[in-house]
C-alpha cells in the first residue's frame, strides 16, 4: 500500500478579486493496477468537502484538497474532481455565483502523466491553476474554466 496527496497551487498573476471560492465535494482518480492484471480502476480518495479560496493561493500557497493513506501500489491515469453548487466570486465586497466548468456534470477531470502510487511511499499530485486567467466574466456572470497544469 501507498498513500497520496493532492494538493492546489496558484501558478500565475496574482488576481483582483476578494474571494474565488469553490466547493469541493468528491476526488477521485483513475488507477491501473499491477494486482489486477493492468485494468482501469477507480478510487475515491478523501476529500476535505469544503470550500476553497482561490484568491488566497497567492504569494506560494498551498491548499491540500483530497488525500489518502491508504492506495493500493499501480499507476495513476486520471483525476476528477467534483464541485457542489456554492461556489462563488467576490468582486469589491459584492458575491456573485460563480459558475464551474463542466464540474456539475461530469467534473473538472485532468490527466496525470507518469504519477503512481509505490509501496510505503507517499505521491503527491500538485495542480497548478492560473487562477487569474481561468476566471471569465461574461456580462454579470462569472465562471471559472480552469487552466492547470499537473506536477
Amino acid at each position: 500500500m501507498g498513500s497520496v496527496t493532492v494538493t492546489i497551487h496558484d501558478s500565475g498573476s496574482s488576481v483582483a478579486y476578494d474571494e474565488i471560492v469553490i466547493d469541493v465535494r468528491r476526488v477521485e482518480v483513475k488507477f491501473a493496477n499491477a494486482n489486477t492484471n493492468n485494468e482501469f480502476g477507480k478510487y475515491f480518495l478523501d476529500a476535505h468537502n469544503r470550500q476553497f479560496d482561490l484568491a488566497s493561493l497567492a504569494n506560494s500557497a498551498d491548499a491540500e484538497i483530497a488525500n489518502k493513506k491508504r492506495m493500493p501500489t499501480g499507476a495513476l491515469t486520471e483525476m476528477r474532481i467534483v464541485a457542489g453548487d456554492e461556489n462563488y466570486i467576490k468582486i469589491n465586497g459584492v458575491t456573485y455565483d460563480l459558475v464551474v466548468s463542466n464540474a456539475p456534470n461530469s467534473g473538472l477531470t485532468f490527466t496525470l502523466d507518469d504519477k503512481g502510487i509505490y509501496a510505503g511511499q507517499q505521491a503527491k499530485i500538485v495542480l497548478n491553476i492560473d487562477v487569474a486567467a481561468s476566471i471569465v466574466q461574461n456580462g454579470g456572470s462569472y465562471t471559472l474554466n480552469p487552466i492547470i497544469t499537473v506536477e
